[in-house]
């Protein structure tokens, strides 16, 4: 029923706003302000960034799927460059510019307005929410527009540096924590809230949930700072249930945009992942995938799927592909932070000695989570209590060595970030989890697995010299190409 309330507000908040790229009658008025947009409801312009966020196909399609999901060795289709290593940049520049042009600058633009005396919880929802989607920016392109993007209509700057991503995340962590700091029960709720319906405690979980996600991409690169950070995070009180995860859910007006692709495009499960799968009798195999003839499921058992081979351009029978069942329907929702996530970063702060709790009970939660998340998806997919025991008796944590648990945590990681592209490839960056055999195909631009997207060939020229530095920091042959590493990603 929440979820029902959560659509119906959302299409009532689409039909009465006013997008930013719109005309409209008011230009007028609205021209005589440079600085903002007096007259659109804060409820209806956050409420459109939240679902916009994941209701395209067109981003979610290319930089979600085609190239981080299978660069992860996770899922593929005979034709999706990811796999083959090769360059389009419509499809790597599809997140930078679905970002800048769309709720980014939605999001810059309500920051801008709200009034934090009367409406504070709005405030810190929205810097929540925009921390969330530009780390997901600037872990596919490292160095990128932060302090000045988005401020071309507000500031008059249209040419915005590119900050190092060493700054940005060193400012993504002071948002979230003055985020969440900020949070006033006393104050007015948080307007067009179709996330967690006003729920403050949730909101704060949430950006403490983030502020663990930001402080454990450091440690390869800072590791002082993200055991600060990650014990921080930890005692400001994470997310500890599945119902605290923040779900969009979506119905046939506004489809999930993961979903939507599914609808064109009936891809592959990739090798390394079906076979990792198999080899520890994954009950989420037969969630994930299945065998199809004709478009109809078989009753093919999940032992005897097969996956596409890294670099396969061609099909074979019995390859599994996305479950259609679970996966295509238009009401599919989407989790953008899942739990299980939460405690497998924990598991690693625990291992690391930052937070003084049991690795292997962080594990088990997580292993559990991962199991059962996927109920509330279409078909109520649901792995029995009795099933998950057994999987973690056969799968137990591993506390031999450090490299020996990182493994175990790691592992899962990967085994339950399906449909998750974005941290399926940055924690794989970060960990060397799973270790992955690079694609060989004749076609592939770079000989390993790349670990950055290009900029957009068009940054070139709208934003040439600003462009030009950041491929000289970043670039490890001076090209804008898929040869570079983002800031946290060091060798």
């Amino acid at each position: 029923m929440k979820a029902i309330k959560k659509i119906k507000y959302l299409i009532l908040a689409l039909a009465m706003v006013v997008s930013t790229n719109s005309c409209t009658d008011d230009f007028a008025e609205l021209n005589t302000n440079p600085n903002q947009s007096p007259d659109l409801d804060i409820g209806f312009q956050f409420a459109r960034a939240l679902l916009q966020s994941s209701d395209n196909r067109f981003e979610y399609w290319r930089s979600n799927l085609i190239y981080p999901t299978a660069l992860a060795q996770q899922a593929s289709q005979t034709w999706w460059t990811g796999n083959t290593y090769g360059l389009n940049d419509q499809w790597t520049g599809a997140w930078w510019g679905t970002y800048y042009t769309g709720y980014g600058k939605n999001l810059v633009d309500l920051i801008n307005r709200v009034d934090p005396s009367t409406d504070v919880n709005t405030l810190s929802a929205a810097r929540l929410w925009r921390a969330h989607l530009f780390q997901r920016l600037t872990d596919l392109y490292g160095d990128a527009p932060w302090f000045e993007a988005g401020k071309g209509f507000i500031d008059q700057n249209f040419s915005p540096a590119y900050d190092t991503q060493e700054a940005i995340y060193t400012d993504l962590l002071k948002e979230v924590t003055e985020a969440v700091a900020a949070f006033n029960d006393g104050s007015n709720p948080v307007a067009g809230d179709v996330i967690y319906s006003g729920d403050l405690d949730k909101w704060r979980k949430f950006g403490n949930s983030l502020r663990l996600r930001l402080a454990m991409r450091l440690t390869k690169v800072d590791p002082a700072t993200a055991q600060a950070e990650a014990s921080a995070a930890f005692a400001a009180g994470v997310m500890e249930s599945l119902d605290d995860q923040p779900v969009m859910f979506h119905d046939d007006d506004r489809r999930n945009g993961n979903s939507a692709v599914v609808q064109a495009d009936h891809f592959r499960l990739m090798e390394p992942f079906v076979e990792y799968l198999k080899s520890t009798n994954d009950p989420r195999l037969s969630i994930y995938g299945g065998v199809y003839d004709g478009g109809d499921l078989t009753a093919t058992p999940p032992a005897n799927f097969l996956g596409m081979a890294v670099g396969a351009q061609t099909n074979e029978d019995g390859i599994a592909q996305i479950q259609l069942d679970h996966f295509r329907p238009n009401d599919v929702p989407y989790i953008h932070y899942r739990y299980v996530e939460v405690e497998l970063l924990l598991a690693e702060a625990a291992l690391r000695g930052w937070i003084g709790t049991d690795p292997a009970d962080h594990y088990a939660n997580g292993v559990r989570a991962g199991m059962d998340m996927w109920s509330i998806y279409p078909g109520n997919p649901t792995v029995a209590s009795a099933d998950v025991d057994a999987y973690l008796l056969a799968n137990p944590y591993d506390n031999g060595s450090f490299d020996a648990s990182m493994e175990s945590i790691h592992m899962q990681f990967w085994s339950s970030m399906f449909m998750n592209g974005f941290e399926s490839w940055a924690n794989w960056r970060r960990t060397g989890i799973p270790v992955l055999t690079p694609s060989d195909h004749p076609s592939r631009t770079i000989s390993t697995v790349p670990r950055k997207m290009p900029y957009p060939v068009r940054e070139s020229g709208d934003n040439e010299e600003n462009f030009r530095q950041a491929v000289a920091r970043q670039s490890a042959t001076g090209s804008n190409d898929l040869s570079g590493r983002v800031w946290w990603d060091s060798e």
